[in-house]
């Protein structure tokens, strides 16, 4: 027991590898387009980026979507969770896999202006690969906007604190010397 540590949370390995290179986003649905663009005036960790979701006109529906080729494996509990915020429109993550089959949704995000975490479990049925709808709009206003920022994919039944890559044992524990 060292009173100059602190728990920074369980060792992970988040599975998605591509969020920083500025790839992956394609709009899907065509009754309400919107634009996805990165917003370097957001930040909620200083090594992650920050995608914003913008509504170009009113009414009907429509999402971008992100297709990360994780390895899946049939069978097998996965977590998804992502950081979210807007004052218009709740944000929420959709998933199936390959097959389109095997669809999980997460709760929605309050639309306050205020960064708000959701995650959802998934059981594989496949090996491959994940979609993931991350930022999503029904019945939207032109001009509303939903943030995105920090996915992350665990083996592990739990979502644990947001890691841009691997967390080890010894990565777990915070110096808290001379705080």
């Amino acid at each position: 027991n060292n009173p100059d540590r602190s728990w920074k949370g369980a060792p992970a390995n988040n599975i998605i590898t591509t969020w920083n290179s500025g790839t992956g986003w394609t709009y899907a649905y065509n009754s309400s387009p919107l634009t996805v663009a990165d917003d370097p005036s957001q930040t909620l960790y200083s090594d992650t980026r920050v995608v914003k979701g913008t509504s170009t006109s009113s009414g009907g529906a429509g999402f971008a979507y992100a297709d990360f080729a994780i390895p899946t494996t049939a069978g097998v509990t996965y977590v998804c969770s992502c950081w979210f915020k807007s004052s218009t429109r709740p944000g929420y993550i959709y998933m199936h896999d390959v097959t389109g089959n095997n669809v999980v949704t997460s709760s929605a995000t309050i639309a306050d202006g205020t960064w708000q975490r959701v995650s959802k479990e998934f059981t594989s049925t496949t090996s491959g690969y994940v979609r993931i709808h991350m930022v999503t709009y029904n019945g939207t206003a032109s001009g509303e906007v939903v943030w995105a920022t920090a996915p992350q994919i665990e083996q592990s039944p739990v979502v644990t604190p947001y890691v841009l890559g691997t967390r080890s044992n010894t990565q777990s524990l915070l110096d808290m010397t001379g705080q």
